[in-house]
């Protein structure tokens, strides 16, 4: 027996979008453009479920769930609120305080909809199949009272009949225990949704800000060159040359960032580890940033032993030393030091970046490598960050086996400290 899905909606196209993607359920699909009209259907109709609209006019979505949850033959019916708005833009709790029982966000996420209608309906159908045999059961004990047959007869049937009800609170609990398992999947799937999410803004926002900086010193430059170059003397073309190139090698450091983590989150970085002498990778990362730490005149110490041989990605490496010594060169003034440290315990290798650089708080701290942190710094000559670099840092070490974190305090310094396991998946080192 088809179950009746109804949907409240005064949006046509929303109503169109809902029923074709329910139509895959095969149930009976109740379409209606406003809170009355949607009463009326439940007083002719045996509702499953309700998907409600929240933004409707005459009468919004809170007022129709009420008037839902105060008649008594529609009471129990479960609620999923529809909405375009943002879920900062609503008042979520008072929709749970009418009775709704879940929210789903446009633009819609198919499978969840789907999954979560189809819990419903599920229920729904348990329901009807527990109310019919509940009454089948009724209708023998009343058989049994009326036939006024031979006791042992009579105590037989009853002890049949018990022993169905005994199956049919089995049943209820094993549907109770999938109820609840299913609530965990939608939370896992909430979570997801949530880190996602984040993603999605972080890369945003780095594009909507901070990749547009060094491009608008680019264009500016070139102007200023282009309008005074009759004007400027050798000494300040080549100042605004030497700004140019600053303003492109960081544009080109950010967008090879972006590309990384792009290719991190969509899962097509080839993870490909073999043996790499560790020294020399780090030799190569300090010769990238050689220059920017010749302007500042910062000495970078590499203490890593000549022959470290380790199992790992060459190139996830190669990022990572380089974002740290770019951080560290960022957050140290002039005249400082950058020194890189190994040791190893029974089974990793501990690798770390240290600075005398400005230091950060312990608040600072706790937010470094989360994705959805707002915190951006300036270094110490207003070079700008976005954070991306660290991030893409923990997801390669992490690739690896391993862990990061920063130790830091105001006004001493900052490091950070890294672990590649001595053996990777198999390998082992000599």
């Amino acid at each position: 027996m088809k179950a009746n899905i109804l949907i409240i909606d005064d949006d046509r196209n929303k109503l169109d979008s809902l029923e074709f993607i329910l139509k895959a359920m095969d149930q009976n699909i109740i379409k209606c453009k406003s809170g009355i009209e949607g009463l009326r259907a439940m007083l002719a109709n045996e509702i499953a479920v309700i998907l409600l609209d929240v933004n409707m006019p005459e009468m919004d979505g809170f007022e129709t769930a009420k008037l839902i949850r105060s008649r008594y033959k529609t009471t129990n019916i479960p609620i999923i609120f529809i909405t375009s708005f943002k879920k900062e833009e609503i008042d979520v709790f008072k929709g749970y305080s009418l009775g709704a029982i879940d929210y789903i966000f446009f633009p819609l996420n198919e499978e969840i909809l789907l999954f979560k209608v189809k819990a419903f309906i599920d229920l729904y159908n348990a329901a009807i199949q527990i109310k019919q045999q509940s009454w089948e059961i009724k209708q023998m004990n009343s058989s049994l009272l009326r036939s006024n047959i031979e006791k042992s007869d009579l105590i037989n049937k009853l002890s049949k009949a018990n022993e169905v009800l005994s199956n049919e609170v089995t049943q209820r609990k094993i549907a109770e225990q999938t109820i609840k398992e299913q609530n965990n999947e939608l939370l896992k799937t909430k979570q997801y949704l949530y880190e996602l999410n984040a993603c999605k803004d972080k890369f945003f926002s780095i594009i909507a800000h901070d990749l547009k900086n060094p491009f608008a010193g680019i264009l500016s430059s070139c102007d200023l060159l282009l309008r005074r170059l009759s004007t400027y003397d050798t000494e300040k073309i080549k100042n605004k040359i030497q700004m140019i190139g600053s303003s492109a090698k960081q544009g080109c450091e950010l967008l090879g960032n972006l590309l990384e983590w792009s290719r991190s989150q969509t899962g097509n970085i080839q993870f490909s580890p073999k043996e790499v002498n560790l020294n020399q990778i780090a030799e190569t990362s300090i010769r990238m940033v050689k220059q920017q730490a010749n302007d500042k005149n910062i000495k970078i110490h590499n203490h890593l032993q000549d022959d470290l041989l380790i199992k790992a990605d060459e190139n996830l490496l190669n990022t990572v030393f380089r974002n740290l010594l770019t951080n560290a060169i960022k957050f140290t003034p002039e005249s400082g030091e950058v020194t890189i440290n190994s040791m190893q315990t029974e089974n990793f290798y501990e690798i770390s970046v240290a600075d005398t650089g400005i230091g950060m708080p312990a608040e600072i701290q706790e937010q470094l490598f989360r994705i959805d942190s707002k915190i951006t710094s300036r270094g110490t000559s207003g070079e700008p960050g976005t954070g991306l670099g660290l991030i893409l840092c923990k997801e390669f070490i992490e690739m690896h086996g391993g862990r990061i974190l920063a130790v830091s305090e105001e006004g001493k310094g900052s490091e950070f400290v890294f672990s590649l396991p001595v053996c990777l998946q198999g390998f082992s080192v000599s």
